[in-house]
């Protein structure tokens, strides 16, 4: 059966790689306890999965790849470290060990399925690059699962103040994590895995910054696949830079009321990027309503245009509206992007973001994430306090 085994893993990499450049991943993992491996990276865009036959915790497989990529591994279906949600089916589960493959590499993995993720890798052309990288990064990424298993038990029998009290570390962490990324990206400006995660943060930087960060990298890995996409990224958001004039837009409201930016001029105008999955976005609402219903008979609109998420989006949108009861105008962009995808066309690639536009229909404003009082400011000054 083992010999079986063998021949059909054979068969399989060698169908994964057929006609391409290939790498091998390969290596044992103790305390598998009969599960497989689960390998997952992204192609052209979309996510794929490739599940991995183990014989006592050894495994190879053969990956097809055109340019290095980010591969993350985790045990399929493994529970043993991680956390079920009281009343529900899912588990907040451990993360992945990060790989960073390219043609040509045999890389291979020496670990415990219970701390994959701090897993021991040799072998690859970025290596070095990537045990430099987790240093720092793979020592936070524990504490943070630690934390949120420890919040997730307390969640389960409902100690709320024992929650609220790690809650706050954890979002430390993640900010010192966050920092350790762009701290790395900024250091090593010469290497392909650097770049590669400058493509996963730029959505979350200012345009000038991006700029910056961009030109620090020689022409070489410019002209690489991530260099083209950071490239890409900024052209895309010239579109929609300040100065620039609004990209046109029309949609059916919530109300079923059809809506055209046209409508909005000689007001000022606020497109509101959000998600009901989006716990910033939500959080952001109570205050919003605030400068809503302050400045609203001086000329000053909003339109929420949603991004939802799983089977049902439409629920999630009425259900997440009507909870933070925000009064203001709403499409979903998921109902309308086939005909015009408002969140590419304006090209936002974090959630929240902000744009404010001027009675003329120009862009005078943007915030990405968390921006602060920034708003507050820009519409003191546009109306008075």
């Amino acid at each position: 059966m083992k010999f079986l085994s063998s021949i059909l893993l054979l068969v399989f990499s060698i169908t994964i790689a057929y006609g391409q450049d290939s790498a091998v991943i390969k290596g044992h993992i103790s305390r598998l306890n009969d599960h497989n491996i689960s390998i997952q990276y992204k192609e052209d865009g979309k996510r794929k999965k490739i599940v991995v036959p183990c014989t006592a915790g050894e495994f190879e497989v053969t990956l097809s790849v055109a340019h290095a990529l980010e591969v993350n591994i985790y045990p399929e279906k493994y529970f043993d470290n991680a956390v079920q949600i009281k009343g529900s089916k899912s588990y907040l589960i451990a993360p992945p060990l990060l790989l960073f493959v390219a043609p040509g590499d045999v890389i291979t993995v020496e670990g415990d399925a219970m701390q994959l993720w701090t897993a021991t890798t040799t072998g690859g052309q970025f290596s070095k690059q990537l045990a430099q990288f987790n240093k720092s990064f793979v020592p936070l990424t524990t504490a943070i699962f630690n934390l949120s298993s420890k919040q997730q038990n307390w969640k389960n029998q409902d100690l709320q103040d024992s929650i609220k009290k790690v809650r706050e570390e954890i979002r430390g962490l993640a900010s010192d994590k966050k920092r350790i990324v762009m701290d790395y990206i900024t250091a090593y400006p010469d290497n392909l895995f650097s770049l590669n995660l400058f493509t996963q943060r730029m959505g979350g930087l200012s345009t000038d910054k991006v700029n910056d960060i961009y030109n620090q990298f020689p022409v070489d890995l410019q002209q690489s696949f991530y260099g083209t996409a950071v490239k890409d990224f900024m052209t895309k958001n010239e579109n929609a830079a300040l100065g620039k004039e609004m990209i046109p837009f029309s949609g059916k409201s919530l109300t079923g009321e059809a809506i055209h930016s046209s409508d909005f001029r000689g007001k000022y105008l606020l497109l509101d990027f959000w998600g009901s999955w989006c716990q910033p976005c939500r959080k952001s609402h109570p205050h919003l309503l605030a400068l809503y219903n302050k400045y609203k008979s001086q000329g000053f609109e909003i339109v929420g245009i949603a991004q939802e998420r799983g089977s049902d989006p439409i629920s999630s949108w009425k259900k997440a509206i009507k909870e933070d009861d925000i009064n203001w105008i709403h499409l979903l962009n998921n109902q309308q992007k086939e005909k015009q995808d408002l969140v590419s066309e304006y090209h936002v690639s974090a959630f929240p973001t902000k744009i404010l536009i001027d009675p003329t229909g120009k862009i005078i404003w943007k915030g990405i994430g968390n921006a602060g009082n920034e708003l507050d400011s820009k519409l003191a000054e546009l109306f008075g306090e």
